[in-house]
């Protein structure tokens, strides 16, 4: 099964890209600064070579992943937040 001529790039309609139809994986990688969205045959999500990869199988889906925070960090940042500014107000 082939990928959407459409998938593999952004959900900008100007910037997508057509896949070959052997491709199976949607790849999107950090080089030198650069983001780089590719459609390729194998993909293995993961650090490698000092780069982040991201792989999926959708259609358009290797737009950037939502980093995502524990609750406690934000818990705790807040008390952090709140203990300096008492401090500054003292």
């Amino acid at each position: 099964m082939a990928l959407d001529p459409s998938s593999c790039y952004t959900y900008n309609q100007t910037d997508l890209k057509e896949c070959r139809s052997k491709d199976k994986y949607c790849l999107k990688y950090l080089n030198e600064g650069i983001v780089v969205r590719d459609c390729v045959y194998e993909c293995t999500p993961g650090v490698h070579e000092l780069s982040e990869f991201f792989c999926c199988e959708e259609d358009g889906c290797n737009t950037a992943p939502t980093p995502k925070r524990p609750e406690w960090t934000i818990f705790l940042m807040g008390i952090v937040h709140l203990v300096l500014w008492m401090r500054y107000l003292t």
